[in-house]
């Protein structure tokens, strides 16, 4: 997607590596019935634990001091990095 936009991709990393498996039982426990999303639903709020908030801060928080000895294979998200290519003058 970022080559067919036109950029000159700098750097690619995962992160969120740590909570790989925690990502993975939610996606096991909360299935996307696929349905399209009624409006009580957006109005519904999204409430954090304020202490599994706080883990999973710790987490990442660890997960950053490490992930430069880490292979960088796999994660929760991915960051890319990336420029504009000049347009060619024919």
């Amino acid at each position: 997607k970022a080559e067919e936009a036109n950029l000159e991709i700098l750097d690619v990393k995962y992160f969120f590596i740590t909570i790989l498996p925690l990502l993975y039982l939610r996606h096991l426990l909360n299935r996307d019935s696929e349905d399209e999303i009624t409006d009580d639903e957006r109005r519904q709020g999204f409430h954090i634990n304020y202490l599994i908030n706080k883990l999973l801060l710790i987490l990442t928080m660890f997960e950053n001091k490490v992930s430069k000895y880490l292979p960088n294979i796999f994660g929760g998200s991915l960051f890319l990095i990336g420029v504009k290519k000049p347009v060619k003058s024919e």
